[in-house]
């Protein structure tokens, strides 16, 4: 059984009683690994983090960046707990994101549109195209994004190909040319610097939409570069939401919150936890044989109902989709089910010596 052990109340036994007794409470806790009550980085801990940007600004650019910086706090703070020790952090960081889980390039055929009950073999406004997305990408998450062709009338029709993220809904995605990128004072068709993107995109919005009203909302994608640890180039899509407040185009929400979990890892370092978080994709229910309604059937008596026939489906699609992973690499999977209405679930499953998933207990 898990223990746990409040932040707060050691933060504040230690403010009465010293250091001495602080350790005395740390000695209290036993040899298991406890779960710590969340913690949220505070204004001293962004200032002590050895990068002058983060520790000038309050916050992180980039979600990457937080996982790489924020277990030095935790190493300083928290050194005491033992190892296998984990806490949920809650930290500040830039709206701008990247954008992960790219979809494959479609093309709209006439047979979807006759599926989706049009007249005509064409979309004719934003909310058409979103719903066909909504229908045909159940398990997008945000940030999963999709390069889409398709027909469009609008006086006459045209075929259009733009790129659609999945936010809180699907929303159309402005990405910009290479001579775009020159004039926002770039040589090349990206940036490397986030601040400098959210800084020049936003006096760049002026000039693509003069006319624009109070509350218009646009979404630009941006090509971000960096070099890796071995030196290689990485080239990285990151959006960042903008609204016109009547004067000027400004990010809408320029920090946001977000949170991850640590765990103190063997070496006595606090990490990220390593567990990889996976939502199945239509592709995943067809490689199983349920690419017809994707979702597993668990009603008593059908194909999944017992948990061992998920496992198994689970673990095809984890050794189709990460071949590379090491044994003792844990997965949490969300799938969905219908038992008679449709719902979902998450499984935890580790990679084990013989080269396959079961249950963690």
């Amino acid at each position: 059984m898990k223990k746990y052990i409040s932040i707060a109340f050691l933060a504040v036994a230690a403010l009465f009683v010293g250091c001495d007794a602080t350790e005395d409470i740390y000695d209290e806790i036993d040899a298991n690994p406890v779960k710590l009550e969340s913690y949220t980085l505070t204004e001293n801990d962004y200032k002590d983090i050895d990068n002058e940007v983060v520790s000038g600004q309050g916050f992180f650019d980039t979600k990457e960046q937080a996982l790489e910086l924020v277990p030095s706090v935790l190493d300083k703070n928290f050194h005491e707990y033992i190892n296998g020790t984990t806490v949920d952090v809650y930290f500040n960081k830039s709206n701008s994101f990247d954008l992960s889980n790219e979809l494959e390039a479609y093309t709209v055929t006439a047979q979807d549109y006759e599926d989706l009950g049009y007249s005509y073999p064409n979309f004719s406004n934003a909310d058409q195209i979103a719903g066909f997305l909504e229908s045909k990408y159940t398990s997008a998450t945000r940030g999963t994004f999709v390069e889409l062709t398709y027909d469009y009338y609008s006086g006459s029709v045209s075929t259009l190909t733009n790129t659609f993220v999945y936010l809180n809904g699907w929303v159309q995605g402005l990405t910009f040319s290479s001579s775009q990128y020159n004039d926002m004072g770039q040589t090349f068709s990206n940036f490397s610097d986030h601040a400098t993107a959210v800084r020049n995109i936003g006096i760049y919005l002026e000039s693509l939409y003069p006319f624009a009203n109070e509350g218009d909302v646009v979404n630009p994608i941006y090509v971000y570069t960096y070099k890796n640890d071995e030196g290689d180039r990485i080239f990285e899509d990151y959006l960042v939401e903008y609204t016109f407040n009547g004067d000027k185009w400004i990010q809408s929400t320029s920090v946001v919150e977000d949170m991850y979990l640590f765990l103190k890892g063997d070496e006595g370092k606090w990490i990220p936890d390593p567990t990889i978080y996976y939502s199945l994709t239509n592709a995943d229910y067809e490689l199983v044989g349920n690419g017809f309604y994707n979702n597993f059937d668990i009603r008593e008596g059908k194909g999944e109902y017992d948990l061992s026939v998920r496992v198994e489906k689970i673990d095809t699609i984890l050794k189709a989709n990460f071949p590379e992973v090491a044994v003792g690499q844990e997965f949490v999977v969300t799938y969905k089910y219908y038992d008679g209405t449709n719902g979902s679930d998450s499984i935890r499953v580790i990679l084990n010596a013989e080269g396959n998933y079961e249950i963690v207990e």
